[in-house]
């Protein structure tokens, strides 16, 4: 059986193995040609941390909605429709007090096709707060979030008015 697992395992791995040793898997500038590459930052000592708009934990400037997942629910969000007005900066806190992973996903449309305006980190609770401030659309209308680890069981609206 060991030969056996050997010629199935070994020929696929080769491409694999020879694109490592040859360095096609590679860190570094952007410039030197490499496919795939990360970059890594140091932070510069003393610069001051900012969380822009848009992202996860936003500091909250405008209005606040809350929405939560409860322990006895854990498959749901606590309203199934949030309302905000035009061109607003808001602030959506969601407390996970489930034991289950999740977070919120606003999308600029009717469904999840649609680009993403803003989510919070996905996080496992209970008491999990996670925050997130965006500005609403200008356009008055109904906009889709739903829970990215769930998206079937949790979804709602944001009402734009």
């Amino acid at each position: 059986m060991g030969d056996q697992l050997g010629r199935w395992l070994l020929p696929g791995m080769g491409p694999l193995l020879a694109l490592a040793l040859a360095g096609g898997i590679a860190c570094g500038d952007a410039d030197d040609g490499a496919i795939g590459t990360i970059e890594f930052r140091t932070p510069t000592p003393g610069a001051e941390a900012t969380t822009p708009a848009g992202s996860p934990n936003g500091e909250a400037t405008g209005p606040v909605l809350e929405i939560e997942t409860t322990e006895d629910d854990p498959l749901a969000f606590s309203e199934d429709e949030l309302r905000a007005p035009a061109a607003t900066e808001i602030t959506v806190e969601y407390t996970n007090n489930s034991p289950i992973p999740h977070n919120i996903h606003f999308f600029e449309g009717s469904n999840a096709r649609a680009p993403s305006i803003a989510m919070t980190d996905i996080a496992t609770g209970p008491n999990a707060i996670e925050r997130v401030t965006f500005t609403t659309p200008d356009t008055p209308g109904s906009y889709f979030f739903h829970c990215d680890v769930h998206p079937v069981q949790m979804q709602g609206d944001l009402v734009v008015e």
